[in-house]
Formats: C-alpha cells, structure tokens, sequence
C-alpha cells in the first residue's frame, strides 16, 4: 500500500487517519475469517466425500475439532485451510474450532454476528459493532479455557449484546 518514503512524508493528523483505517478493519476481517471457516467447515463434513472414498485405507475420517456439541469436519481441512491462510494446520484447526464453538454452543451470539455482518462492504457501509467482535472474542477465549478445564459450558447470553 505504501513504501517506507511514502510514509515518513505523512504529517501527524494523515498518520493517525490512517492508523484509524487500519485499525478498524482488524475486527472486521478477524470476524469475516471466522464465518469463513464456518463456511469451509460446512463444506468439508464427512458426507462430502464420495462414497466410493469413505471405506478406502488412508481415507479422511470425520473429527471434532470444536469441542462438544459441534459438528464433525474432515480431518484434512485444517490442513487445506491453514496452508491457504499461510500457517500451521494446528492454527487453522483453532480457527474453525473458534467458528464451529458459538455457532453450536451460542447459537444467538453468531445469529447476531451473521446477521449484523463483518462490515465487509463499500467505504462508509455498516461496521461490525465493537460489542459483537468483543462477544466473539470472548466466546473464543471460553472455548479455549473450557478446553483446558473439566467444567462444561452452557448457553449463555453476553450482557454486552443487545437482543434484537
């Protein structure tokens, strides 16, 4: 976007203008990866495979990457997806398990993230609100620390969203 001399010409007021853009679109394109790789976990269940595939030696088998109460995904697509975002499939595989988490397990806080969108369009269109990225945030940082616990979780509703 701009080279090094670019930038050491910019004054205080277009540093920070431009800071602000930048900024803004982290949650947006932070949101609009996680309903992407719902959308990649959808299209890679078990039963996409050909059937004349399923029952051959070395054939993908369906697993859980998202914890309980999600569903199953071919054991290959963290690797598909974390080559595409240039990183390990153990970081891909976390990804979808951060999509896969609120969409089974808090299913009105990603109704509300789906519905209000990532902000992904025009200059001046719709930005996620910060309250539904803070929400996602949070629902990923419970799947990671219920992961690690023995407790279980439950459906909750986060004070911080407004019921629509």
């Amino acid at each position: 976007m701009f080279d090094s001399e670019q930038v050491a010409e910019l004054d205080a007021a277009a540093t920070m203008s431009l800071v602000s853009g930048a900024h803004r679109l982290v949650p947006e394109q932070e949101c609009l990866l996680v309903q992407l790789a719902a959308h990649w976990c959808d299209l890679h269940f078990p039963d996409s495979q050909p059937a004349t595939e399923r029952n051959l030696p070395g054939a993908e088998r369906g697993q859980s990457v998202g914890g309980e109460g999600t569903t199953e995904v071919l054991e290959f697509a963290a690797v598909e997806l974390g080559g595409q975002l240039e990183t390990t499939a153990g970081s891909a595989k976390a990804l979808m398990a951060d999509a896969l988490h609120p969409r089974h397990r808090l299913p009105e806080l990603w109704q509300l993230s789906v519905q209000v969108g990532c902000g992904c369009g025009a200059p001046g269109e719709w930005r996620t609100p910060p309250g539904i990225w803070v929400a996602m945030q949070r629902c990923m940082l419970i799947r990671r620390w219920h992961t690690q616990s023995s407790l279980a979780l439950t459906p909750v509703r986060d004070p911080h969203c407004r019921q629509r």
